[in-house]
């Protein structure tokens, strides 16, 4: 999965776009000024740019160079634009629990140890969760909680015999990484002997193997 771009990564991509720029070009200028032409004509709002400039601009290495710039910073400023105006959803910790399927109270635990990067909460409000919120699982990989819904969305349109092949997939990680089915390994230890990582785990592992249950109970041929 391709990860977000961070505000890192804008910053460092604005002190070496030129540097960038360049290279392409000077690597392969034909190449460059079919990318050119193919982007002043894809991106929206560009048709002062395309009434004012014309092929000399291919004619002269450093006019195409500062072209190719101002059209990267026209990009970035209709990217910046639709960011703006983008109204953000928000959600509740069931509604997270629901996408990520483990319990609401493992979303609440999760928030309390600054798993769930984003979250709103005041006094003792009910937490409120924006869709561009970060949710950062035990192994490390961060997820926005926009994309836990879009691809829980996903795995509800599919058939259900495609969601028991994949819960089978999911299951059968979890047997590799823990050298075992569920029964013998975290399913045998108590919630003191788990460390925090094993207690999410279990959490979702065992809401795997609920949903595989009911799955297969309704599709016993799949």
């Amino acid at each position: 999965m391709i990860m977000p771009v961070t505000v890192m990564d804008k910053l460092q991509f604005n002190e070496k776009k030129g540097a960038f720029i360049e290279k392409i070009i000077d690597t392969d200028f034909l190449t460059s000024a079919l990318f050119f032409k193919y982007l002043i004509h894809s991106l929206k709002n560009t048709e002062p740019m395309i009434r004012d400039w014309d092929e000399v601009i291919f004619e002269d290495k450093d006019l195409f160079t500062r072209h190719f710039l101002l059209l990267i910073d026209h990009m970035e400023s209709e990217v910046n634009s639709k960011e703006k105006n983008k109204i953000t959803e928000i959600y509740t910790t069931s509604d997270l629990a629901k996408f990520i399927g483990v319990s609401q109270q493992t979303i609440n635990k999760w928030i309390n140890l600054g798993r769930i990067k984003g979250v709103n909460r005041e006094g003792r409000e009910h937490a409120r969760i924006p869709d561009d919120a970060e949710v950062i699982y035990p192994n490390g990989v961060r997820i926005l909680v926009s994309e836990l819904k879009e691809n829980w969305e996903k795995a509800n349109e599919e058939p259900v015999t495609d969601e028991i092949t994949y819960l089978r997939y999911c299951i059968d990680e979890f047997r590799k990484q823990y050298g075992g089915p569920f029964e013998e390994t975290l399913g045998k230890k108590t919630l003191l002997e788990l460390t925090s990582d094993e207690e999410t785990d279990a959490s979702v592992w065992k809401s795997y193997l609920k949903r595989l249950n009911d799955a297969e109970a309704n599709y016993p041929d799949s």
